[in-house]
């Protein structure tokens, strides 16, 4: 079963990078821009994904045992969780939407470290049904971004 969730999961991101990559050529959106904005987020990804890397290095030294399996999945979580939302974040800041730094704050927190803190809790009582207890947190978290973007932008056009 898990290497349907592996291998499904891989071959949908490629079809949604393909296709994306398609769309964003046909709108001339593949620019120096873009390349800027995701190279700084791919950045910032691996500076937590280092950090996430001592994290699992720490737990472990204090004796919790995380197969392989567990610690590269979060580690994949973090490496891409984390260049999506920067990414998001830089293109934001370059559309001229100011958010609140509250809400970049919540987004990121509730958005990577509330589903890390699950899913390791979830392998130190070897109980998986845990992990899904992050996905009400994480739903929340989307409406309440989606509602902060929208008023941001309504505020952003009033002003001009």
């Amino acid at each position: 079963m898990e290497i349907i969730g592996v291998y499904g999961g891989l071959s949908l991101a490629l079809l949604g990078w393909f296709l994306g990559r398609g769309a964003a050529q046909k709108n001339r959106g593949l620019d120096e821009m873009h390349d800027y904005i995701w190279n700084k987020a791919r950045s910032i990804s691996w500076y937590l994904t280092i950090a996430t890397i001592y994290i699992l290095m720490t737990l472990y030294i204090a004796g919790v045992n995380l197969n392989v399996m567990v610690a590269l999945s979060i580690l994949l979580f973090v490496q891409l969780a984390s260049w999506a939302i920067s990414g998001i974040m830089y293109g934001l800041g370059f559309t001229g939407i100011k958010l609140k730094k509250g809400i970049v704050i919540q987004f990121t927190v509730i958005g990577v470290f509330v589903p890390i803190a699950f899913i390791i809790l979830a392998a130190t009582i070897d109980n998986w049904k845990i992990a899904l207890a992050s996905i009400p947190p994480m739903m929340v978290n989307i409406g309440v971004t989606v509602n902060a973007l929208r008023k941001a932008k309504a505020e952003s056009v009033k002003e001009q």
